[in-house]
């Protein structure tokens, strides 16, 4: 579904990102790993288009999406979580997760005006947001801004915005990042069902490997831009070369 060919990345003459070359196959939970500061999030950013290539070359499900931005990359099935939830806060949490759906007749200037043209179109969106937030337990909080919500639940509403645009695939950076334990394993829970139920796929970065590889199908591994391994869970975690490197062993 994904595939990266020798990517790097160069901010200035200093590379983030060397060479990598990866591949996720669909309906695929694979991990990525790394110390702070090896290239991960970078990568992700590429992928996304939020920054350009410096070399190499990015398909997903055939299409090269190398030159494209962000936009028209989402528009083709490829989602993107934030380390830190890019949220409207000053919007309530129904509000938050219609907003990426595709195509919405109210946001056409021909459209817009006329609340006739899409005031149906506004009711399902909206019964469709519903249903998502009640999958991850938060269907009650639809009317409350989404500045009241906790930082966990922050988490699981940025992941249920994206789901509202129909990916096909997500990316995201450190779900569970400075989330109490059991918020964290029904985030994972979570993307765990929508691999079962929806067939989606996820490329996730994230520090919690006690966590994380308990839901992970493989695992590639960063250190300083390269990828340094590339294994089923186990095997990495007895990799010698992995345990220097992230675990100082």
């Amino acid at each position: 579904m994904l595939e990266l060919s020798k990517v790097s990345k160069d901010f200035d003459g200093l590379r983030a990102v060397s060479n990598v070359s990866l591949s996720v196959k669909q309906g695929e939970i694979v991990g990525l790993i790394g110390p702070n500061g090896s290239g991960k999030s970078t990568l992700l950013n590429v992928i996304s288009g939020r920054f350009p290539v410096t070399a190499g070359r990015i398909t997903f499900q055939e299409h090269d999406i190398t030159p494209l931005s962000p936009d028209r990359i989402f528009h083709l099935g490829l989602g993107r979580g934030f380390q830190d939830p890019s949220l409207f806060y000053q919007m309530t949490v129904l509000d938050n997760t219609i907003l990426p759906a595709k195509a919405q007749k109210g946001e056409n200037p021909l459209f817009a005006p006329f609340k006739r043209f899409w005031r149906q179109e506004e009711h399902q969106l909206a019964e469709r947001a519903y249903e998502i937030l009640t999958q991850i337990d938060m269907g009650r909080l639809f009317g409350q801004l989404a500045s009241e919500l906790s930082g966990g639940q922050m988490k699981l509403l940025d992941i249920a915005r994206s789901q509202m645009g129909n990916p096909q695939m997500l990316l995201l950076d450190e779900p569970t990042a400075g989330v109490a334990p059991p918020l964290a394993q029904s985030i994972f829970e979570h993307i765990a069902n929508l691999r079962q139920n929806e067939n989606m796929t996820f490329l996730i970065i994230e520090h919690r490997l006690d966590m994380l590889f308990n839901f992970v199908d493989r695992v590639y591994v960063m250190h300083m831009g390269e990828l340094l391994a590339h294994d089923t869970p186990d095997e990495i975690l007895e990799n010698a070369e992995v345990r220097e490197v992230y675990f100082g062993d």
